[in-house]
């Protein structure tokens, strides 16, 4: 004969139901992203700077505006849309021949940079406007007898060549 047997069991708590454990995820960091900034030259005019109330003929301007249209651009599409500012430094340098008259003569020329601005990779282009004017020496001068009016009187600004050297510099921000 045979003997079948059922059994129930009702557990009253369940016990080692969860556990633990540690992800580590590491941080790292994306390949360099490679941009240029591009600025396209300011072409000459033909015009002749002068000071300010002495320009009297056509060929004669008493303001230049150098004119810069600057470029920023990823070379990778990840550095697509990167906002950065842009800033502009300046070099100024006086040379009359082969006679730099940079040191006593670059305070009469005038070209303030504008502040940041705010340019995006990829994005559009950004013209940056730097006007260029003259000081009349006579008038900047606190006093006549110094050294610096016999530099006036022997060496004519209309005789120098005025370079400027604009550096434009795009940080990420």
């Amino acid at each position: 004969s045979t003997v079948g047997v059922s059994l129930a069991y009702w557990a009253s708590a369940v016990t080692g139901n969860n556990d633990s454990a540690t992800g580590v995820v590491t941080v790292g960091s994306g390949d360099a992203v490679t941009t240029t900034v591009s600025v396209a030259d300011v072409l000459d005019n033909g015009k002749k700077l002068v000071p300010a109330a002495y320009a009297d003929t056509a060929s004669e301007v008493s303001s230049i505006s150098l004119v810069f249209t600057v470029d920023f651009n990823a070379n990778q599409t990840a550095g697509d849309g990167a906002v950065g500012s842009l800033t502009v430094t300046k070099a100024v340098s006086i040379m009359n021949g082969t006679t730099d008259y940079t040191a006593s003569l670059s305070k009469y020329v005038t070209a303030p940079v504008p502040g940041a601005a705010r340019i995006i990779a990829g994005g559009d282009t950004v013209n940056v406007t730097i006007p260029v004017s003259l000081i009349e020496p006579v008038k900047a001068l606190a006093s006549p007898a110094t050294e610096e009016q016999a530099i006036l009187d022997s060496v004519h600004l209309q005789d120098a060549v005025i370079t400027f050297t604009f550096t434009f510099t795009v940080a990420i921000v």
